[in-house]
């Protein structure tokens, strides 16, 4: 089938002499022409408890405390890493491969931002005298990370970047597993393997509890699960100390 439209005037202009170089790539053809395949770090950080809160609290008061929390993610998502969107409860960002010279800093990322959320978290709960159940539900909220290293395009939409790639897919499904019914763990970072081995986190991981989860169509994904939980607890002793 002969090609027509844009493509076919494209790629008859390619064919003239010393016009290769300084051909316009038609609005149509951009995105598909110069998209290219990277890899990187992919994180999701996710809200969890967000769908119960908001079915059984009060929806103008469930929004007010959802919206601080989700901007204090926003704000911790400092560069490297870039902002993709928003979905509903939870923040996707990624990094290009080689953007953090210590695969430790985004440890410690995600554990300022874990730390600053439980402070938001229990500030709320002080500074209200509200009984409504959006007020009461605030303790049930708490913080997930999800970190994988692979392959992902980007394509741009309307109001933001979309990460696309089996990879992508991947880290999502992450997002539903058997943490808590296997470990207890509420408030966790899980990191793949292929993390791990691209941040250079080996020695950290050890600390670490293993993990996996299996999917259909993608088999077993070895894993590794930070307790931020218990680092918060441990963090509130450390501060505790040195006040007194």
């Amino acid at each position: 089938m002969p090609t027509v439209g844009p493509a076919a005037d494209f790629l008859a202009r390619l064919e003239e002499p010393n016009h290769v170089l300084f051909v316009q790539i038609p609005k149509p053809l951009r995105g598909f022409i110069m998209a290219s395949i990277e890899s990187g770090i992919l994180l999701i950080a996710d809200i969890s408890g967000y769908t119960k809160f908001l079915a059984s609290s009060e929806l103008e008061h469930a929004q007010d405390s959802l919206r601080s929390l989700l901007n204090l993610i926003i704000e911790h998502t400092r560069p490297p890493l870039v902002i993709s969107r928003l979905e509903g409860d939870a923040v996707i960002s990624y990094a290009p491969a080689g953007s953090f010279q210590q695969g430790q800093t985004i440890v410690e990322i995600i554990e300022s931002t874990y730390y600053d959320f439980c402070r938001a978290r229990e500030l709320m709960m002080l500074n209200t005298t509200c009984t409504c159940n959006a007020c009461r539900n605030i303790p049930n909220l708490d913080l997930k990370f999800f970190v994988h290293f692979g392959a992902f395009m980007l394509e741009p939409l309307h109001t933001y970047t979309e990460l696309v790639g089996t990879d992508v897919n991947l880290i999502h499904r992450l997002t539903k597993n058997s943490v808590t019914q296997q470990t207890g763990l509420k408030a966790y970072v899980v990191y793949t393997q292929a993390a791990v081995a691209a941040l250079g986190i080996d020695r950290i991981a050890e600390s670490m509890t293993r993990h996996a989860e299996t999917y259909e169509s993608i088999g077993e994904v070895q894993l590794y699960l930070d307790d931020l939980r218990s680092k918060w607890e441990q963090e509130k002793t450390r501060t505790r100390m040195s006040v007194q």
